[in-house]
């Protein structure tokens, strides 16, 4: 599990920490994002919302709009676990109809395309529960 920790520092100051964190994520098992960018960095992998892409083993991954929205649902809140009621709420917008098959079947997908460029297993199934995104092994 990940604790959440809000940098807070000087304008001026932006760059060398940023720096900082970078040089700090290579290791030690953490993920640094920035409030305006919301890129999302883990072990082989990086999200970027504002680009709507993602980069696994430093190559672009193709995916739909879908998918992309799941991914970075779950790798915001990396280790919280989402039942499928929760992910098809926040990525449909609507009322849950076909729950089990519309959530499956695109976790399904998502899968298939971020194990063609990395062993790292990302998304994780909680049994009887749901999905969460997690880097640790756990």
């Amino acid at each position: 599990m990940y604790e959440k920790v809000i940098v807070e520092f000087p304008e001026k100051n932006r760059s060398s920490v940023l720096r900082l964190l970078k040089d700090a994520q290579k290791i030690y098992e953490i993920k640094v994002y920035t409030e305006n960018a919301k890129v999302l960095r883990f072990p082989g992998i990086e999200i970027s919302l504002s680009e709507r892409k993602v980069i696994v083993s430093g190559k672009k991954v193709p995916m739909t709009a879908k998918e992309f929205d799941v991914l970075f649902y779950l790798a915001y809140s990396c280790g919280q676990v989402f039942t499928k009621g929760q992910i098809y709420t926040a990525i449909w917008k609507e009322q849950p109809l076909d729950i089990d098959n519309a959530v499956m079947c695109l976790v399904s997908e998502l899968r298939h395309k971020l194990s063609a460029y990395s062993k790292i297993k990302y998304i994780h199934t909680i049994r009887g529960v749901g999905y969460k995104f997690d880097v640790s092994g756990k």
